[in-house]
């Protein structure tokens, strides 16, 4: 259904939720857009020069690169020069009505700002204080920078990503950043469900180490339990046989998932092999891992003689799970993400018209999230300084002295 004509969407179910927002990059600001998509009031609080990714793009505009508008919207953006002490007292009495707090600063680094948790607390006990660290607050790397390629590498994705025999590839997506800020949103909004019960506040601890490693439960279950290794296989499956990329006849590839042994017979029926129902090298999926070489082989000669198109329409007929392997031109031409909504559209009043990917998570009762556009820099600095009882002439004295 299209969203013209429909009724202005009820305030999201973390209406009236405070959020201070003093994550910069990936992790901590993916993590308050899924806070602001659900109804948070989000304030940015930015540095001088902006969060590091507001330019990453060529095609930026006055610091909305596109980069920056993927994890930034419902939020609003307020400059703030922590390193003076007008401005430190500016973030203090954002804590002080805050409901929740957002950092992914180094180890000591909100201490030393004397914006940590337990000096946080001290004014406000029932905040919910979300800390996002790389490899967590304590041990030998506590102090090491880390990004999404680094935790890819130090978690063991890259491990296990790429063709067998080459070299390590870092997943396209960037899966340790996003992955943790699903992770701290979600543990974040089970801290809020526990202070709408009891009125307690806590503090919400998550590293990236952890959260990209629990990513790979399926396969570090394997390893802890038996010892069990998981080498590449570029885009095969360790534990199931077929169950990867198949190149097809115009160099276009095509996924073949099979999941049980239901499928694998209607795989066979559709390439005329009901022999393969009745070979004991194939007959269940154990047999199929132990002989992948075998039966890989052939499946691979037949699947290469024949257009892609072919196949959709031959699998699809016999309920084989398959799909092509899409570039983004072919994903958002395909008309299923206009079922879905994929695409939100964002009315920026000067950048213009934006599209960014919607929030996943709908609720029946807020059909709709209410879509701020990324702010500028510093763009409600001046509306957020009056909320907190600044005076006119205070807020242009902070101007003036560089501190928003």
């Amino acid at each position: 259904m299209s969203r013209q004509g429909r009724p202005p969407p009820r305030p999201g179910p973390l209406a009236g939720y405070r959020v201070v927002d003093f994550s910069q990059a990936a992790a901590g600001p993916f993590c308050t857009q899924n806070l602001g998509d659900f109804g948070a009031d989000v304030v940015k609080v930015e540095p001088p020069d902006g969060d590091m990714i507001r330019g990453w793009n060529a095609q930026e505009w006055q610091g909305l690169g596109t980069y920056f508008i993927g994890i930034n919207r419902n939020k609003r953006s307020i400059r703030l020069d922590l390193k003076q002490e007008a401005g430190r007292a500016i973030a203090v009495r954002l804590c002080d009505q805050a409901d929740i707090v957002v950092e992914n600063y180094r180890p000591g680094t909100m201490a030393r700002l004397g914006l940590d948790y337990e000096s946080v607390r001290t004014r406000n006990a029932s905040v919910i204080y979300t800390s996002i660290t790389a490899f967590g607050e304590d041990g030998p790397l506590r102090d090491q920078p880390g990004m999404d390629i680094i935790l890819q590498a130090f978690a063991g994705v890259m491990g296990i990503t790429g063709v067998e025999g080459g070299e390590p590839v870092k997943v396209g997506s960037p899966v340790a950043d996003l992955g943790t800020g699903y992770a701290a949103a979600l543990a974040t909004m089970a801290a809020a469900v526990h202070r709408e019960r009891s009125g307690e506040g806590q503090l919400v601890r998550i590293s990236m180490l952890n959260a990209v490693i629990s990513l790979m439960s399926n396969h570090t279950s394997g390893f802890l339990m038996y010892g069990s290794p998981i080498k590449r296989m570029g885009s095969a499956h360790p534990q199931l046989v077929p169950y990867q990329a198949f190149e097809t006849s115009r160099g276009e590839y095509l996924i073949v998932g099979i999941l049980n042994e239901r499928f694998w017979a209607n795989l066979c029926r559709s390439l005329g092999r009901n022999d393969w129902l009745a070979d004991p090298r194939y007959m269940t999926n154990r047999e199929r891992v132990q002989n992948r070489n075998a039966l890989l082989a052939e499946l691979k000669s037949i699947i290469r003689a024949q257009p892609i198109e072919n196949w959709e329409a031959q699998f699809g007929q016999f309920d084989v799970p398959h799909c092509r392997v899409n570039s983004f031109e072919s994903l958002f031409a395909h008309p299923q993400l206009q079922y879905e909504q994929t695409v939100a559209p964002i009315r920026h009043p000067k950048a213009g018209n934006l599209k960014v990917i919607d929030q996943p998570g709908r609720l029946s009762l807020f059909p709709d999230v209410t879509h701020l556009p990324p702010p500028f820099l510093g763009e409600h600095s001046r509306d957020i300084l009056a909320e907190l009882g600044f005076a006119e002439t205070e807020i242009k004295d902070l101007e003036n002295c560089g501190v928003i």
